[in-house]
Parts: C-alpha cells; sequence; structure tokens
C-alpha cells in the first residue's frame, strides 16, 4: 500500500509532466519573439540565430511525442501550428533582415502566406506556403552562412533519423489535407 504522500507527489508529477507540452509550445513562441528582437536589437549574428530557431524547432518535436506519450493536448495544444509558423515566419524575417533573402521576396511570400491562411484555412496549404518561404531561407543561408547551414541540414538529418515515423505521418497528413482541398468531397445524396 501506498502513502497518502506519494501519491500527492505523484499527481504533483503528473501534472507537471502534462504541463510540459504547453511549456514547450510557449517556449518555442518565447523564442521566435527572441529571434525578432535580434532584429530590433541590431544582432547581425547568424549563428546566434540559427541555434535560437533549431532549438525551438527542437521544442517542438519534443512537446509532440510527450503529448502523443500521455495521450493528452494541452491547453496550447490548438495553438502548436500558429507557433510553428510563427517560428518559421520569425526565422524568415531574420534572414532578410541580414539580407540573406530579399526583403521583397521576404513581404511577398509573407502577404500570399496570410492571404492564403485566412482565405482557406486549410493546413496543408499554409505548410505549402510556408515550405516556399523555408527553401528561399535555405538557399540564403547556403549563400550567405554555408557552415550554419550545414549545422541546419545536420540538424533536419538527425530529427528525420530519430523521429521517421512521425515525420511520414506529417506528410501523409498533409498529402490528405491537401486532396480534401484540391478535390473536396462531395455532399452526400
Amino acid at each position: 500500500m501506498t502513502r497518502p504522500e506519494n501519491h500527492a507527489r505523484n499527481g504533483f508529477l503528473a501534472r507537471l509532466v502534462c504541463a510540459l507540452p504547453d511549456a514547450l509550445t510557449l517556449g518555442r513562441l518565447l523564442l521566435s519573439l527572441t529571434i525578432l528582437a535580434l532584429i530590433l536589437l541590431r544582432v547581425r549574428e547568424p549563428g546566434l540565430a540559427t541555434i535560437l530557431y533549431l532549438v525551438a524547432w527542437t521544442t517542438d518535436i519534443i512537446d509532440g511525442k510527450i503529448a502523443r506519450a500521455m495521450g493528452i493536448e494541452g491547453r496550447m495544444g490548438k495553438w502548436d501550428f500558429p507557433v510553428d509558423a510563427f517560428l518559421a515566419w520569425a526565422g524568415a524575417a531574420y534572414l532578410a533582415y541580414l539580407g540573406f533573402i530579399h526583403p521583397g521576396f521576404f513581404w511577398g511570400w509573407t502577404a500570399i502566406w496570410a492571404l492564403l491562411a485566412i482565405l482557406t484555412r486549410n493546413q496543408a496549404v499554409v505548410m505549402l506556403t510556408e515550405f516556399a518561404g523555408i527553401v528561399a531561407c535555405g538557399v540564403g543561408m547556403f549563400s550567405n552562412a554555408r557552415m550554419w547551414f550545414w549545422v541546419c541540414v545536420a540538424w533536419i538529418g538527425l530529427m528525420l533519423a530519430l523521429d521517421a515515423p512521425r515525420f511520414i505521418a506529417v506528410v501523409r497528413g498533409f498529402i490528405v489535407n491537401a486532396a480534401d482541398f484540391i478535390l473536396p468531397k462531395r455532399a452526400q445524396r
């Protein structure tokens, strides 16, 4: 038989673990804001921004793994995708600030991305538009900060190796979501 104080500790620990995905999502939002603060503070350090960016994306992977393992969706769960999109935008904004991607491309991409997000409200459309910006960022990093580009590539390889089944599931979900958007199901007669 367990003692009452052990239940209290286990309850506290369970609440703490359940709160961890929300804390990581909030942390990712704060890291995104930190990347944007680098622009306001006129910090021109692609290495620092890359580290912040990769740590933020790592929190995305960890919060999802914990939430799925625990079978929970925290209060911030519904904000996970918008926070991810904001992180992608913050990274692109910083690279535009550095001149790694053309500001005209950045603002045009931002406008198209926001417009499609508002008009379609379709996660696949938003992800596809987001991906175009991420590719542009990769090209900019390769051209201007090659070492940090390769750090990003190594991080992506490591994350894929550690969580390939989840990546495949996300890609499948994207394909289904895109197909539903492109070829809407006909109303049942």
